[in-house]
């Protein structure tokens, strides 16, 4: 508005006014709960308290550094989001917006993250490989970011005023409208703050918030003085339910333990991906089984997946150049791959080229990696997981799994080595498990193709434990105690 109100100097229509109260605040408090009664009330009764309060917020107000920040997503194109600094967090954050527009694939995530007070937040969805780009799009930074439904509310919390954010308009800023409030799609943390930050600060009054240089451009943060009449509410509300009754419990516990008498009914997916394996499944003369990826429909070509995969190849290469003890380990990984023949160079044209990186984890001083192929990644056309029949689980139930290790003595614990890549894909699903490679950045970028059941595959699980089961079932009259424990344990 124009005109400034006639009961404090802020600018609006003088009737939107809200005039205090006597004090700073008030609040309210009741508290309900079960009437008296001349009939015997339950043991385990209900109660209900609510407290409501509403008080003035400070003059001081605080900005939270903010930037418009494009993002690479899973087409190798950039999109645009709304991120806020903060050196505060040891982990960067993206929300499950952000991730389904950059349709980027996401992890499982399963670390504690400790909130402040020492509270466990328990909203994590998974993790999320990402990279950030430069104002100028000469430099990328890449991280995991932890994805969550929501970082905040809008940012800043209220409009800045004009008085303030009038003076920063001629500064090259990385929110160029910071004042407004408007979403956050990602936090950027410790892990990327220090090598964004260009260590310039600008200052325009001490009372004002200070412009930190980064690669992005000038990130406002601060704190500045502003008379307010906002009021804030809140309102507690918390409700104490009755304890369900003893019997109740008791029937619910059994329902829980009880063993089902009745066979499992396939769903026509699942029974679908049963009908394809057994038509399509044979043998090589050494013994070995050749499988077929169970398409949902035939015929599938992914173009723009080979622009993901060299992107994402060209990335992996640079974060690799930074650990020579990571890059080593992801070689051999690679050079064996070759020399057990599970992969081979392909000249063939490429259906789907699966993007492929590593995670690394300490065991005892020791790093261990474990290479990741992404049939999730996302195209134009969707990702191959998307076109994949997962098939039914072949697993028994973890109760079944308990319930047969009480009825042994001893038990052995044991793990099939490399176990999906003793199952070998026919050739003609070759060009859909092609990677990108090469032992040296000097050589051209190479195309491969994965000749074993490929985990990162959706429906790599079935595939595996229905030739466990198939085994049984072609080998089981030639080694009979073999054969139960196949099918027992």
């Amino acid at each position: 508005s124009k005109w400034h109100c006639r009961f404090c100097p802020n600018r609006h229509n003088s009737m939107l006014h809200v005039h205090s109260e006597s004090g700073h605040g008030q609040s309210t408090s009741n508290v309900h709960s079960v009437p008296e009664s001349s009939n015997p009330a339950p043991e385990n009764v209900g109660s209900l308290a609510c407290h409501a309060s509403t008080c003035h917020d400070d003059q001081i107000q605080i900005v939270l550094g903010t930037a418009i920040v494009q993002f690479m997503d899973s087409r190798g194109q950039n999109q645009t989001f709304r991120i806020v600094v903060d050196s505060g967090s040891q982990h960067s954050f993206m929300t499950t917006r952000c991730l389904n527009k950059l349709g980027l694939s996401m992890q499982k995530y399963s670390k504690k993250i400790s909130a402040i007070g020492g509270s466990l937040f328990e909203g994590a969805k998974g993790k999320v490989y990402c990279t950030l780009i430069s104002a100028d799009g000469s430099s990328n930074f890449s991280t995991d970011a932890i994805v969550v439904k929501n970082i905040t509310n809008y940012l800043p919390i209220s409009p800045v005023p004009y008085d303030i954010w009038r003076h920063y308009i001629n500064f090259s800023l990385a929110d160029p409208k910071f004042w407004e409030p408007a979403p956050i799609d990602f936090l950027l943390g410790a892990d990327l703050y220090g090598d964004v930050m260009l260590g310039n600060i600008e200052s325009i009054r001490d009372d004002f918030p200070k412009l930190f240089a980064t690669v992005f451009g000038y990130v406002v943060m601060g704190k500045f003085v502003e008379p307010s009449t906002n009021l804030f509410s809140t309102c507690l509300f918390s409700p104490s339910a009755p304890e369900p009754d003893v019997s109740f419990q008791l029937s619910k516990f059994w329902e829980l333990e009880e063993v089902p008498s009745h066979l499992k009914t396939l769903e026509p997916e699942d029974a679908k991906a049963e009908e394809f394996f057994q038509n399509s499944h044979n043998r090589t003369e050494d013994g070995r089984y050749v499988v077929r990826l169970p398409f949902k429909e035939p015929n599938l070509e992914f173009p723009s997946s080979y622009f993901i995969a060299k992107h994402r190849l060209i990335n992996l290469e640079t974060k690799l150049k930074k650990n020579p003890q990571l890059s080593a380990q992801y070689h051999d990984f690679m050079a064996e791959y070759l020399t057990l023949g599970h992969m081979q160079p392909t000249t063939d044209d490429s259906k789907f080229v699966i993007p492929h990186h590593c995670v690394s984890k300490e065991d005892r001083g020791e790093t261990k990696i474990r290479v990741v192929f992404d049939g999730s990644v996302k195209t134009s056309q969707g990702s191959l997981n998307d076109h994949l029949l997962v098939g039914p689980a072949l697993q028994n139930d973890l109760r079944d799994i308990l319930l047969n290790f009480r009825a042994h003595a001893v038990v052995f614990v044991a793990d099939a080595v490399k176990m999906y890549r003793q199952i070998l894909i026919d050739p003609q699903d070759w060009p859909y498990q092609q990677i990108l490679w090469r032992f040296d950045d000097a050589d051209a970028i190479q195309r491969y193709s994965l000749c074993t059941v490929t985990y990162g595959l959706s429906c790599a699980p079935f595939l595996a434990l229905r030739t466990l089961q198939q085994l049984r079932l072609d080998e089981g009259d030639k080694f009979p105690q073999a054969s139960q424990v196949l099918l027992r344990d």
